[in-house]
């Protein structure tokens, strides 16, 4: 039986992966390379591959998809709430992707058609990032009502995806919603 508690995996998730994050001891440290992390992945390396006519909606954008981890990537109501162009929203999360910040994962459906028009899910690709731009701290975290189911599952899901890349067998991920019962 695991002795890893509750905390113990809630301090997992929000450390995330990167070598830079995990080496600082501190939240308060690694809250400060996550801003300037995003800060230069925003003004130098989204620049490289497009330009961008105003990297701070780009930012408005990434602390949304964020604080929707493990939600559908539904761009009209993304870019509704922003009140950007969806064609700028759209634009945005493909750069995004481009840049391995986020993942698109898309629906499970046996049917392959169904399965390449669904609505995909979103993996923030480091969850220590995704858990900072939620705006989750440790301390709020701990708190047993504190919203991190979201952050829980996509730190399991940027495991696997991490895993899947040593796989000998092609596999992929898909997400599954579950249809409402009447």
């Amino acid at each position: 039986m695991s002795r890893l508690r509750r905390p113990d995996y809630l301090d997992r998730a929000l450390r995330g992966g990167y070598p830079e994050a995990v080496r600082r001891p501190s939240h308060r440290r690694r809250a400060r390379f996550f801003e300037s992390y995003i800060s230069d992945l925003i003004n130098r390396d989204v620049k490289q591959v497009s330009d961008i006519e105003r990297p701070a909606d780009m930012r408005r954008l990434l602390n949304v998809l964020c604080g929707r981890m493990g939600s559908l990537v539904v761009i009209d109501n993304i870019s509704q709430g922003l009140g950007l162009p969806r064609s700028t929203v759209k634009r945005y999360i493909d750069l995004l992707e481009l840049v391995y910040v986020i993942r698109r994962i898309p629906a499970w459906s046996s049917n392959v058609t169904t399965r390449a028009v669904a609505t995909p899910n979103l993996l923030v690709v480091d969850s220590g990032l995704g858990g900072h731009l939620a705006g989750l701290s440790p301390s709020r975290a701990a708190n047993v009502t504190a919203p991190v189911g979201p952050l829980l599952e996509n730190f399991v899901l940027g495991e696997l995806a991490r895993q899947l890349t040593w796989s000998e067998e092609p596999v992929r991920l898909y997400h599954f919603e579950a249809l409402p019962t009447r």
